[in-house]
């Protein structure tokens, strides 16, 4: 009788200790999927913006989406408050959600051009030596219709719609196998008449 009775308390024991283990697992699998910043929806990414420490030293004074693109399961976008601009980017996890990689920002002047241009890398499930670029360039300014991105020499010539604040992006024109020997990026402005607009 003693030996089934410690049949069943072993049992009971082990069952517990079952129980326990998966609670724990689940627990420690919810709390690293909560870890990670979600920005599905548009409201998802101006909460993540406002309530990070990215825009704090630039300001968050009427934080607003320029524009989202989408590159195969990556997202790159671009953001805009008073006095700066800045990206977030978003890739596709394995429960489908889009999970922020890579941000930045930078503050702009009043005096000088109200653009910003960004190196942005997606596709970093690989790790960033193995991520690919692209290139940004948001501008909230009236007097810029068009605007040269020179990418190692190669230039990009792409048109802005200066009637509200609008994102530009390259990609895919630097091969991976190139990004480790360095990228040199330069944006230029121009006009609607196309002379270069010095800050």
């Amino acid at each position: 009788m003693g030996t089934k009775h410690n049949k069943k308390t072993f049992t009971l024991i082990k069952v517990i200790i079952i129980v326990a283990i998966l609670i724990l697992t689940c627990t420690i699998i919810m709390r690293g999927r909560n870890s990670e910043t979600i920005g599905n929806t548009d409201e998802e990414v101006l909460n993540n913006i406002t309530s990070s420490d990215l825009m704090d030293s630039i300001g968050k004074e009427n934080i607003s989406i320029v524009d989202t693109i989408g590159i195969e399961d990556s997202k790159i976008v671009g953001f805009k408050s008073d006095t700066g601009h800045g990206y977030a980017v978003y890739e596709k996890n394995k429960q489908g959600d889009f999970v922020m990689t890579d941000s930045a920002a930078q503050g702009i002047s009043d005096k000088g051009i109200r653009a910003s241009d960004f190196v942005v890398h997606y596709n970093t499930s690989n790790g960033l030596e193995h991520s690919e670029k692209a290139y940004i360039s948001i501008s909230e300014d009236k007097r810029i219709s068009k605007v040269a991105m020179s990418i190692n020499e190669r230039t990009f010539i792409t048109p802005f719609d200066s009637s509200k604040p609008a994102m530009v992006v390259v990609s895919d024109v630097v091969p991976i196998t190139h990004n480790k020997d360095g990228v040199t990026y330069k944006c230029i402005y121009f006009d609607q008449n196309g002379k270069e607009i010095i800050e």
